[in-house]
């Protein structure tokens, strides 16, 4: 099973075995499909040529022939004025059709992912929160038991950081962006309880962890991050590093077009994980995309 997520910054795609439900291979791209989308909610035709390219590269590296193919695509698109067109010219230089899901669903798989992932980790739960910050929006999940609750905004990093150029004023904004997600988790700890784990997936998180064991974007490893325990104060001395870095040299650490991006996901991350009530967080690197294939493998994607 192959499945493709088109995100506001990242595009990713996973070839999973559908006997364990675990990666055989896990690519990703930089294509900052939502670059300048701020402007006039526009995908460029720059981004589209950077998702077509990554997509011939990707299936390049995985074999397409004789795979059940799901392909998502989700804020940037969900924005676009443009986007139907934008998925006709994918569709046509790649033969690959995406479908635009919304926040419920893109929650919905995402807390799929991280329930088998914890599960797979032995970790011993009866709810969790997760944290999904993504290029162009961010999705909070409570899993309880009897229920699962979402909510999507449409702040992310790629979107967040070309609103308010200077890491200033994405500081102080970050600190106030997210109030339609607080309110909401207030309301649901009210109504249910804190649940008993918090998680955060998507690159910001898994870029810091990788960051804070020492290893550059280019040895990425998901299997010595996966289940990665790390504190509000590990995130804060992760982001005072990363900010004496020159650009280059942080993008060595956080991967190329990522370098400021990945300031404005640190502090929008701290803002979110401080109204969780949480002082720590665990890191999975499980999300849309493996969401998407556990799916898949199930035949119930619809």
């Amino acid at each position: 099973m192959i499945a493709i997520d088109l995100g506001s910054n990242t595009l990713s795609a996973v070839l999973m075995d559908c006997n364990n439900l675990e990666r055989i291979k896990d690519i990703q791209k930089i294509v900052r499909t939502a670059q300048d989308l701020q402007k006039n909610r526009i995908i460029s035709k720059e981004a589209v040529k950077r998702v077509i390219k990554a997509l011939k590269e990707i299936q390049k590296e995985i074999d397409f022939s004789n795979q059940n193919i799901k392909a998502v695509a989700t804020a940037a698109l969900r924005m676009a004025k443009n986007k139907d067109e934008v998925l006709e010219e994918i569709e046509k230089k790649t033969n690959i059709r995406f479908e635009i899901i919304d926040g419920e669903k893109e929650a919905y798989l995402t807390a799929l992912a991280v329930k088998e992932r914890l599960k797979k980790l032995n970790f011993q739960f009866e709810s969790f929160i997760n944290i999904d910050l993504g290029g162009g929006s961010t999705e909070i999940i409570l899993n309880y038991p009897e229920k699962i609750f979402s909510k999507s905004v449409d702040i992310g990093i790629v979107t967040f950081a070309e609103k308010h150029k200077s890491f200033e004023k994405i500081k102080q904004e970050a600190k106030t962006a997210y109030k339609d997600l607080k309110d909401f988790i207030k309301e649901h700890y009210k109504s249910y309880k804190k649940p008993s784990i918090l998680t955060a997936t998507a690159g910001t998180p898994t870029t810091i962890a990788s960051f804070l064991k020492g290893i550059d974007y280019e040895n990425y490893d998901y299997k010595k991050i996966n289940g990665m325990k790390i504190s509000i104060k590990d995130i804060k001395i992760s982001l005072e590093r990363l900010l004496k870095l020159n650009k280059k040299e942080r993008e060595k650490w956080v991967g190329v077009g990522r370098g400021d991006l990945i300031i404005a996901g640190i502090y929008l991350l701290i803002s979110l994980i401080e109204s969780t009530l949480f002082k720590e967080v665990t890191i999975i690197d499980d999300s849309l995309k493996e969401g998407v294939a556990i799916l898949g493998c199930k035949s119930k994607f619809k």
